[in-house]
């Protein structure tokens, strides 16, 4: 990725416990694998995937809000990966997030005025009194919360409003860094709009670097400038918005964004797409599969030629030009043909793999 990287994730790894049976002891399963990720200084850089596949569990780990079993977390050129005391402190006042439900995140008995001055409370910024209030004001106003909601309470506001309560008391501490955990999901469809409108104003206005989550691919082609894409605990695909959507190179990839309607119903019948239907739900994250994780769902798997090696061999990052990486063995072409894979080619070779229909 280009530019200066302001979060740098090498071989992060997150682990839960999890119950094998009743009176079976415990076993431990990995959420998030060995994942290395650039955050570009200034960039909203994305994180898609279906649901478990590790999205939340990377952003927490971020954040230190859940430990990591492995790997190293760097923020700004420093290792914050077991960063304690003043130095996590330091650390969480310039990295912040936006969590996905706006009404769970927020104390029910605060009100939005004691929500958003806490953290200048416990970063001890500013002194008591006016000058915390002319900070919350501020930031209120920032996020478009006017005089009148300074004593409300969560239950008095809409899901838009308590978001940008949320986003309001993330920015209080003044970071530079903010992971957004779904901050959309939750809201109506033109909400949604509205806030994202608001975050990436807030961007520009103070300079912030996103690592936004989400599942939706119309939003995430929308605010991004570097898109990565996880399958049960592993990036699969990362690299500049623009390469990734317009030049996927995992068959996981293609299959998501067959899967997302154009806004334009015209061009959507026009572009006459090939819909890609992967089959099978998601492995088990404690027992995920040997060789390419994907291949038990690949729509590519018996085309490809090889595929002993998809079911033995483990798949690793490749490296396909202008900061452009995938993880299939197949990335840079289709041995058969002798070239460059083609969507199109690809997709009458799969046979069965493709049908029209709905997406993951």
């Amino acid at each position: 990725m280009a530019g200066r990287s302001l979060v740098r994730i090498r071989d992060l790894s997150v682990e839960y416990a999890a119950s094998r049976a009743v009176g079976a002891g415990r076993s431990v399963f990995r959420a998030v694998d060995g994942v290395h990720l650039d955050v570009p200084a200034g960039s909203v850089t994305s994180l898609v995937g279906e649901s478990g596949s590790g999205k939340t569990s990377l952003g927490r780990a971020v954040m230190r809000l859940q430990p990591s079993a492995s790997g190293t977390i760097e923020f700004d050129d420093a290792d914050v990966t077991h960063a304690r005391g003043r130095e996590l402190a330091a650390y969480r006042r310039r990295a912040q997030i936006v969590f996905q439900d706006p009404y769970s995140s927020l104390d029910p008995r605060r009100t939005v005025a004691e929500t958003v001055g806490e953290p200048l409370a416990i970063h001890r910024i500013g002194t008591r009194g006016a000058d915390r209030e002319r900070r919350v004001r501020r930031y209120m106003d920032l996020c478009g919360l006017d005089g009148r909601f300074f004593d409300r309470k969560p239950h008095e506001l809409s899901g838009g409003q308590r978001q940008r309560v949320g986003i309001a008391r993330a920015l209080a501490v003044g970071p530079s860094f903010v992971v957004c955990d779904e901050p959309v999901s939750a809201l109506d469809a033109s909400v949604q709009a509205q806030i994202l409108n608001l975050l990436m104003d807030l961007r520009e206005e103070m300079g912030l670097t996103y690592l936004f989550i989400a599942h939706n691919l119309g939003v995430i082609r929308h605010i991004s400038d570097h898109v990565a894409i996880m399958y049960l605990g592993r990036i699969v695909e990362s690299g500049p918005r623009d390469e990734v959507f317009s030049n996927p190179k995992h068959p996981y990839t293609r299959a998501l964004i067959s899967s997302a309607p154009l806004p334009d119903p015209v061009k959507e019948r026009a572009a006459k797409r090939e819909r890609i239907v992967l089959k099978g739900d998601m492995p088990n994250a404690a027992n995920p599969p040997e060789g390419c994780r994907f291949h038990t769902r690949c729509w590519l798997y018996q085309a490809l030629g090889e595929p002993e090696r998809c079911r033995t061999v483990p798949t690793e990052s490749r490296e396909l030009g202008n900061g452009h990486l995938s993880d299939c063995h197949y990335a840079a072409e289709d041995p058969r043909l002798g070239r460059p894979m083609s969507f199109a080619t690809a997709s009458r070779h799969a046979g069965t793999g493709t049908e029209r229909g709905n997406g993951p």
